[in-house]
């Protein structure tokens, strides 16, 4: 089963088992992938966790039978698998900003997510450079955050990494062994929750109080690049989807365990050169 098939052979499970307490394990059970590899490349191509999606679209149907009928909360709740009502009037609320009675009443602004379906599209882009290529057998010197929540929660956990952290930047800038202004972003226990990132740089130092080393292993990666731009940070996320979109779909790997590696180019302050180069974990199928 090729990717785009195993995706929305995926989507068609969840629509039929809506109702069912589903997880990453059990969607990825459908096609023919790993629940590890499954979850990446669906968070890649639709910027959302499974759970999560799997959360709205449940909401989204709980909303149309309020509005549509006089279905009860509570049997709702145990239709969409809730244990209670509480626990379903709190998702519903966190979803659309109206508890289910609310939702009830005429002219009451809702919100609704359809059903994802997964195609190659001809956009006319500029094409995407990439190499397959083996790095690593090294290790790193930074320091380290969990990042929890949705995935846009935790694009903005990572700027606040970034901003919050310029004391312990300006210890492994003292220790960085190259001339060049290069940093290393390296993610990793990548799960259905979240996952564990480092900010890191090269140096033959050892790490001092508060900071650790990361091994980076001997793995095959898909290597890309971002355009040079002021804030390349800004781009990475649509390159991910590119990879999963355009690369991963018709070719004869799979995303693999291991570190994803953003090694960022920052030049000078205020120039547009600064680029990120993307290195991807990857396995043949």
């Amino acid at each position: 089963m090729d990717l785009l098939a195993g995706l929305n052979r995926a989507m068609d499970f969840i629509e039929e088992h809506i109702g069912d307490e589903l997880d990453l394990e059990a969607v990825a059970w459908v096609t023919t992938y790993s629940a590890r590899h499954f979850g990446r490349v669906f968070c890649y191509l639709a910027d959302i966790t499974l759970s999560e999606y799997i959360r709205r679209r449940k909401m989204t149907l709980a909303a149309f039978e309020l509005q549509g009928g006089d279905a009860r909360v509570i049997d709702l709740a145990v239709k969409y698998g809730y244990e209670s009502a509480d626990s379903f009037t709190r998702a519903f609320t966190k979803l659309h900003g109206v508890t289910p009675t609310e939702a009830r009443v005429m002219g009451a602004t809702l919100k609704v997510y359809p059903k994802l379906s997964f195609h190659i599209t001809i956009k006319g882009e500029n094409e995407m450079d990439y190499r397959i290529e083996e790095k690593g057998g090294f290790e790193l010197v930074g320091y380290k955050r969990e990042f929890t929540g949705e995935v846009g929660e935790r694009f903005e956990q990572l700027q606040d990494f970034w901003v919050g952290t310029r004391d312990e930047q300006a210890v492994l800038e003292a220790m960085r062994d190259t001339a060049e202004n290069i940093w290393y972003d390296v993610s990793g226990n990548r799960r259905e929750d979240g996952f564990d990132h480092y900010i890191c740089v090269t140096t033959s130092e050892d790490a001092p109080d508060g900071f650790c080393k990361v091994a980076i292993p001997k793995q095959l990666y898909v290597v890309t690049r971002t355009a040079a731009a002021k804030y390349p940070t800004t781009l990475a996320p649509d390159l991910r989807g590119r990879i999963a979109e355009e690369w991963l779909a018709t070719s004869d790997y799979a995303l693999a365990d291991g570190f994803e590696v953003s090694v960022v180019h920052w030049y000078p302050l205020g120039t547009d050169k600064k680029y990120i180069e993307l290195w991807v974990p990857i396995q043949r199928r």
